[in-house]
């Protein structure tokens, strides 16, 4: 099956070929379940082929370490604090293997280029949610705002403290003193900005722009 012209010099025809004819069923699958053009997921999957190749030693895909060197220096997600846990996030098996699995790749790409906005609040509370308690503890809280108020650092302690206590009044929708995934998701759709209000967990549209430029063609479809 041909999909197209060569995509990556750095891989011989040939090998793309035979990755691309391996995993036909699945480009397919991806193309009808997100309506997006095959050639587009077949780029994605070549990207995925590029990293495994690159992997060092014996790895059968892309390392979780290139996957995070990637949303850093590719897609501008910089908050070290952050990383580890929008990686995470994206790694819905939370798998503790180093490889983070070609489907979970693709997946993980189309959400951030079209992802609807329930797809991008789970993404953003996932994140958050550090210790997977299926809420926003205070600690946890506190620990994602250290680094967000400019403050004198004698007072800093007392004014995260307070923020949080700020935040907690408009995150607590049903007011029962716990900021659960559902006030989370109310929130947010009262108050759209409010979807990274403790740390930016999406790439912004700029660096999407110019990674799916590099590929595609439909970048006016960029959310």
């Amino acid at each position: 099956m041909s999909f197209g012209v060569h995509f990556d010099l750095t891989i011989s025809p040939s090998e793309e070929t035979r990755f691309i004819n391996k995993h036909t069923r699945f480009i397919r699958r991806i193309s009808n379940e997100y309506h997006r053009p095959v050639q587009e997921i077949v780029a994605l999957v070549l990207i995925y082929y590029k990293f495994q190749c690159e992997s060092k030693g014996n790895a059968k895909g892309m390392t979780k370490n290139q996957l995070r060197e990637f949303l850093h220096n590719t897609l501008d997600l910089t908050d070290i604090d952050l990383l580890e846990f929008i990686a995470s996030s994206l790694d819905a098996t939370r798998n503790p293997t180093p490889i983070f699995p070609m489907e979970r790749w693709v997946r993980s790409m189309l959400l951030f280029f079209y992802g609807n906005t329930e797809d991008r609040i789970d993404h953003c509370f996932k994140v958050y949610d550090r210790y997977q308690e299926g809420r926003l503890s205070r600690n946890n809280m506190m620990s994602l705002m250290k680094n967000s108020l400019i403050v004198d650092e004698v007072e800093k302690e007392d004014s995260v403290r307070d923020f949080v206590d700020l935040l907690t009044k408009r995150l607590d929708w049903d007011h029962d003193g716990i900021v659960s995934r559902e006030d989370f998701v109310n929130y947010v759709r009262h108050v759209p900005l409010g979807l990274e209000t403790f740390g930016q967990c999406l790439p912004n549209r700029e660096a999407i722009r110019a990674f799916l430029s590099s590929f595609s063609p439909h970048v006016r479809n960029v959310k």
